[in-house]
């Protein structure tokens, strides 16, 4: 059975439901991000990574975990784009 991110986070989607229905702060974070470019993802994102490395927060353990969660849900294409992604974030 091929798992999806929805059961990876135990997200229960109602019909009709959007961002509303991820749980805890996934929703507002997900609507601070609706509408950015790909660049202004990827730039938002290495800020938090150097943010987080220099505070000490930034757990690199967890975000392979995730990572791993989610790669049998993608294609070949998507897991490319991810492995750049993890690479970038490993760098800053």
């Amino acid at each position: 059975m091929k798992r999806s991110l929805k059961d990876t986070i135990r997200v229960k989607e109602k019909p009709g439901a959007g961002t509303e229905s991820l749980p805890g702060d996934l929703g507002a974070l997900a609507d601070r991000y609706k509408g950015l470019s790909e660049s202004e993802l990827m730039m938002n994102l290495l800020t938090e990574t150097r943010r987080r490395k220099a505070d000490g927060s930034f757990d690199m353990e967890s975000v392979r975990s995730g990572m791993n969660a989610i790669l049998p849900m993608l294609d070949e294409g998507q897991k490319r784009k991810l492995y750049e992604i993890i690479g970038k974030m490993e760098k800053e």
